[in-house]
């Protein structure tokens, strides 16, 4: 029933003491936030769930829940309201049936205010509200030519603010606007055609009028680009990093082989350079070197231009088709690999419907091809292939024989999550064959080569890693792995990491819970911690609070960015555990996050795994946990950029 709008004040009074005395109190310090505000409600209509997050995927607890009406006028009582529980769930239970929708207001200090409807007129489907709350802050600034002190109009200037990239556009006065902005580190970029790329770092508190941007311009850059025969290398993509700032740049080359560099900036004194495209080797590493000299003069509104020449190598490619042992049936997504060490940034492609591939950029000269597919053996190639040229390689694929077996402990018993992943095949590392063992301890590969195969066998927890050659066409191998001793349980295995110290990190791409990418090659100029783990694995829970404890120690730093990547194949154990143990930092957890490709590239055995980047791009540090992990990240890290105080009076 509808509560009329026109109560005598004495009605009113005794309806909103009676909504109280079945609900929760509405002050916070009258309810835990470790509640959920339904425990104490004694309602009878409809329930109203969900969950209320901050921007980084955290439960925001404490965050008050008031159901209205959805016309109700702003001194009306609520409907019901209570708090969010410690994990950010929504669990309001109305006094009484409701027809109709119903207006649900959250609110949270430090949070912009947040107004969702709820449909309650189905019963059979009840509403169930998934919220992110947003910033508070507003910046506000003007963006200015640092060398005629002239508003610059039209710039697009680039916010990066608590996870989330925000853009605005200046006015005639060169004023820009952000609103909904989070407290904490921000990073503006303003864009514009002809002056270079440059980043300003601030501490927003409060609201912010009057930041002053100015931007210089560019440094002027025209590459010309020529293939190891002399000829202009057309269709080239060029990647550019600027040092010392590490701003990361790209361009392509037009049909001569020039290629303009826009945005570098004017303080910039050495470009690392990697070229790219169908026609020529691609290069895994910035490995080429532009040296810029400075100004000519101190007063000059920009440096000289240049023209540097660089040179590329012609690529080979190769093209075919993979079918069936009988060659009449295409097999369709069969991954094509190039290289003789398992990458995640080796060259690699699919098959299409018609069981046709085709793969570019390849390092000329003798090397060996890989087609991996689930219902068929692997079939591996070596062949020689020359520069210039499309080197045919058809294959055929046909099924293979099972290996499998039992993992059990030293006192028999079996062991589940244990990685078992194919090591090597008469001197091949490119099975791709990688599996968990389930509760009962079992691995089984249904379609393994023929012959002997050299699999690994590693589990957190315990340890040493094990080595055993398998049969194929036998399914009953017993493998056995020692546990650590108790006072070394929080250990993980000793794996052979595939990267050393100053190894430049392959091009990995991740995406977290949120849809977020993350692109290593996109993250030059930061320090980048990967933290592998998995809920099911005891050593990876021990490690969370000295996680916790480098994340409180870095988030006010925007150079440096943590990221979890989660192993595990249950997405809710995974929610549950980054809610219960308030880890605001983001998680990457999929099929087809990359988090496994990574885990494979920088470890592919043991788990908890860390590593640090460096804002070159390069390993810093791996292996790194314990108490003292805070201590040893920082010895890696350098001074934190210069931070302007954004707060004004």
């Amino acid at each position: 029933m509808r509560l009329p709008t026109r109560l005598a004040p004495l009605a009113a009074l005794a309806l909103f003491l009676i909504l109280h005395a079945t609900l929760q109190p509405a002050c916070a310090g009258e309810q835990s936030p470790n509640k959920s505000p339904s425990e104490e409600s004694t309602g009878t209509g409809p329930l109203i769930e969900g969950i209320v997050l901050s921007f980084n995927g955290q439960g925001v607890s404490g965050a008050r829940i008031r159901v209205e009406r959805v016309d109700a006028a702003a001194d009306e009582p609520p409907m019901a309201e209570g708090l969010t529980n410690a994990t950010g769930d929504i669990s309001i239970q109305l006094p009484q049936a409701v027809e109709g929708p119903v207006r649900v207001r959250i609110e949270k200090e430090g949070f912009a205010t947040a107004i969702e409807e709820a449909d309650l007129t189905d019963p059979g489907n009840p509403p169930f509200l998934d919220v992110t709350l947003e910033g508070t802050v507003r910046l506000s600034g003007t963006l200015t030519d640092r060398s005629t002190g002239k508003p610059l109009a039209g710039t697009t200037v680039i916010c990066e603010t608590g996870g989330r990239r925000l853009t605005a556009s200046t006015d005639e006065d060169g004023r820009y606007v952000f609103e909904r902005m989070y407290l904490g580190p921000a990073t503006l970029a303003p864009t514009t055609d002809g002056y270079g790329m440059e980043r300003h770092t601030l501490q927003v508190q409060q609201d912010v009028e009057g930041f002053e941007l100015s931007v210089a311009p560019e440094y002027p850059i025209e590459l010309v680009i020529e293939d190891n025969l002399g000829k202009p290398a057309a269709d080239a993509t060029v990647e550019v990093l600027a040092l010392p700032m590490h701003e990361r740049l790209s361009a392509s080359t037009d049909s001569a082989g020039r290629a303009k560099l826009r945005g570098v900036p004017s303080d910039a004194r050495q470009l690392l350079l990697r070229v790219s495209g169908d026609r020529y080797v691609r290069s895994r590493e910035f490995s080429k070197t532009i040296d810029l000299p400075g100004q000519a003069s101190p007063t000059a509104s920009a440096p000289a231009a240049i023209t540097p020449r660089v040179l590329v190598r012609l690529a080979a490619r190769i093209a075919g088709r993979v079918t069936s042992e009988d060659g009449q049936q295409p097999i369709v997504g069969v991954r094509v690999i190039v290289g003789r060490e398992p990458r995640a940034d080796m060259p690699m492609t699919w098959t299409n419907l018609d069981g046709a591939y085709e793969l570019a950029g390849l390092e000329p000269g003798f090397n060996v091809v890989s087609f991996q597919h689930s219902a068929c053996a692997t079939e591996i190639r070596e062949l020689r292939m020359p520069a210039g040229e499309v080197t045919p390689l058809d294959a055929t694929l046909a099924r293979g024989k099972t290996i499998g077996g039992v993992v059990l402990s030293a006192d028999g018993q079996p062991l589940s999550h244990v990685v078992v992943s194919a090591d090597s095949w008469r001197g091949h590392r490119t099975l791709g064959l990688r599996v968990l063992t389930g509760d009962d301890g079992r691995f089984e590969f249904p379609n393994a080569p023929p012959g002997e195969v050299t699999f690994g066998f590693v589990k957190a927890g315990y340890g040493p890693r094990v080595e055993q050659i398998l049969t194929a066409g036998k399914d009953d191998h017993r493998i056995t792995i020692e546990a650590f001793a108790p006072e070394d349980e929080t250990r993980s295995p000793q794996a052979t990491t595939r990267l050393k110290i100053g190894d430049t990190m392959p091009e990995l791409t991740l995406i977290d819970t949120d849809g977020r990418r993350y692109e290593l090659a996109e993250l030059r100029g930061k320090y980048v911690f990967l933290d592998f783990w998995a809920t099911w694995c005891a050593p990876c829970r021990a490690e969370i609070p000295n996680i916790q404890a480098l994340h409180a120690a870095t988030r006010d730093r925007a150079d440096f960015m943590l990221i979890g990547v989660s192993l595990d194949e249950d997405r809710q154990a995974l929610r549950d555990a980054v809610n219960r143990h308030k880890m605001a930092w983001p998680q990457v957890f999929g099929p087809r996050s990359g988090g496994h490709e990574a885990f494979e590239a920088l470890n592919g055995e043991g788990i908890p795994y860390t590593c640090l980047i460096g804002p070159d791009g390069k390993l810093l540090a791996q292996d790194l946990r314990g108490p003292g992990l805070v201590d040893e990240v920082k010895k890696q890290l350098g001074p934190p950029p210069t931070q302007t105080d954004g707060n004004k009076d």
